[in-house]
């Protein structure tokens, strides 16, 4: 019977006349379920039975359906930015904060929602009115635990009795302490390429196979998770990789790149490479590394192994390009 109900659901989607919000809702809510039963089934717990809470507060519980509904709008292929004020007022019954950060060309937008039973952090990120990225982290305040004084684990009972019914998103475990979804829009990123033509975007295949690195890189120049941090003294594995590689087209292509830190690092693989003889730096790309060093955005530097400091353009680091050769010199060989 459920194999039947997910081959339902799966066909709803695709035949007309069938309604859509419903189909969607049984796929999202079998799919979802399924996977908790065999997120729950592998986890084992020694000796000891899983305990859950007891019980839950109903009127508590009711009080978090602003909050799922909230999310799947987020979740929804055609929300927009513009959207994202009028939704979050929609939340009456939880704390709700909003922070906004440029890297470049793409805005961050990080939410926390703190409810009575539910906790959400999702993270937007946008160019223009587009979303090109979306990513929420789902935790409870309740848990579950192997036995009285075992390990905590996720309340996975209230998630899949009262919280996966309701999500029109699919969701994934990590390290058995947090529940993400997360979804790249690539149609998104295509339609704002061809608004700001200022940019070269690189726009990753979704065709691609998962160790392709040439593919991930331009794949994670849209993800603000991969947007840090800038070193000193430790040239980024990535930019090193391309040119050990030889790929010195895409490394040019990556300076006009919207996400800032990678034009940045695009930039300084440029300055070691020019010096090494093997690119010529003319007018134009000294124009644009002349710019970029002016462009007020948001960057997140790395001074020790826990130690960051935020700056507002790439000037503030005070970094000469005598620097910039030697950690790539010291990357490479």
């Amino acid at each position: 019977m459920k194999l039947f109900n997910i081959i339902f659901a799966i066909v709803a989607l695709l035949v007309p006349g069938i309604e859509k919000g419903h189909a969607q809702q049984s796929f999202y809510n079998i799919t979802n379920a399924r996977y908790l039963d065999s997120v729950t089934a592998d986890f084992i717990c020694a000796a000891d039975s899983m305990v859950y809470p007891a019980s839950y507060k109903m009127k508590s519980l009711k009080k978090e359906l602003p909050v799922i509904g909230v999310l799947n709008s987020f979740f929804d292929s055609t929300f927009e930015v513009d959207q994202v004020s009028d939704k979050l007022k929609k939340i009456r019954y939880a704390k709700v904060s909003k922070t906004e950060t440029e890297i470049g060309l793409i805005k961050v937008i990080d939410i926390n929602i703190n409810g009575s039973y539910l906790h959400a952090k999702v993270t937007l990120d946008c160019i223009g009115n587009s979303v090109i990225r979306k990513k929420c982290i789902l935790s409870s305040h309740t848990e579950a635990r192997c036995g009285l004084y075992g390990n905590r684990i996720p309340d996975f009972k209230l998630f899949k009795t009262f919280v996966v019914p309701k999500l029109q998103f699919l969701i994934k475990v990590i390290d058995y302490s947090e529940i993400i979804a997360t979804s790249f829009l690539q149609n998104n990123l295509v339609k704002v390429a061809e608004i700001y033509k200022d940019y070269r975007f690189n726009i990753p295949s979704d065709k691609a196979k998962k160790d392709d690195w040439i593919n991930n890189i331009l794949y994670n120049q849209y993800n603000s998770d991969k947007a840090c941090c800038y070193s000193y003294v430790q040239a980024p594995k990535d930019f090193v990789a391309l040119i050990k590689n030889g790929q010195i087209a895409l490394i040019c292509d990556l300076l006009y790149s919207p996400n800032y830190l990678y034009a940045v690092n695009a930039m300084e693989a440029m300055i070691y490479l020019a010096n090494e003889n093997k690119l010529v730096i003319n007018d134009t790309i000294r124009a644009k590394m002349e710019s970029l060093k002016l462009e007020k955005s948001t960057m997140t530097v790395q001074r020790s192994f826990d130690t960051f400091k935020i700056v507002r353009w790439y000037n503030e680091l005070k970094t000469t390009d005598n620097q910039v050769i030697q950690k790539y010199r010291a990357g490479i060989n």
